[in-house]
Order: structure tokens, then C-alpha cells, then sequence
């Protein structure tokens, strides 16, 4: 399916690659989705709750931090579970302190799947 068409219950995945030696916090901004799961490499992160299922913000939303200790050099995978669909074509994964987005020239869900 395509993404953001989703209207009921939907799994996200996706993979990303870390180099050796990354050595700050990393950050998931789970702009456009609303409430869910997060789970990487196989390990529950915690839940999350942005918006309602009418797209109504809720507070507080913000970035997830990934625990260090889950996260692989070389390949890492995301899973994300929305209870409403959701829409992970803004959802990018940063290193604090401003060191920007990891995955650069495409977004982070260029290969996301919807189930």
C-alpha cells in the first residue's frame, strides 16, 4: 500500500545503517503518525500517542529516544505499529545535538511497507 493510505491498524518497517564509532543519543521524530508502537532490532521501545484518530494533536509528542544499547553497526531495523494507519513519510531518525538526519538523500520510509 502507499504510504499515509493506510486507515486502520498498520505495520511500518524499514531499515537503516549505522557506520562504526556513532557515538550520540539517536532520536525518532514520529512526525505523521499517531498512536502506536515503536520497536527496533526486535526490542519494544514504548509506545507513542501524537494525534487522535481524526489527526487532532495530542500533548506532549516528541522525538523517541533509541536506547544505544539496542542499536547495531550496520544494519538496524524499525518497526512501527499505528494503530490508526498513520503516515511515515515524515518520520526521521537525528543524532542529538544537531548532528541532522542520518540517512541523507532520502527520507527514512523510502522503503517502508504497509501491512
Amino acid at each position: 500500500s502507499r504510504l499515509g493510505e493506510q486507515a486502520g491498524p498498520t505495520w511500518w518497517r524499514c531499515e537503516f545503517t549505522l557506520e562504526a564509532g556513532h557515538d550520540a543519543p539517536l532520536w525518532l521524530d514520529l512526525t505523521g503518525m499517531t498512536k502506536g508502537q515503536v520497536y527496533l532490532n526486535g526490542e519494544n521501545v514504548g509506545r507513542y500517542f501524537n494525534a487522535t484518530a481524526s489527526g487532532d494533536g495530542v500533548e506532549p509528542g516528541g522525538p523517541v529516544w533509541l536506547p544505544t544499547p539496542w542499536l547495531r553497526e550496520g544494519i538496524n531495523e524499525l518497526v512501527l505499529f499505528d494503530e490508526h494507519g498513520g503516515n511515515p513519510s515524515k518520520v526521521r531518525l537525528s543524532f542529538d545535538q544537531g548532528r541532522g538526519v542520518i540517512v541523507a538523500g532520502e527520507p527514512l520510509v523510502a522503503a517502508m511497507a504497509g501491512s
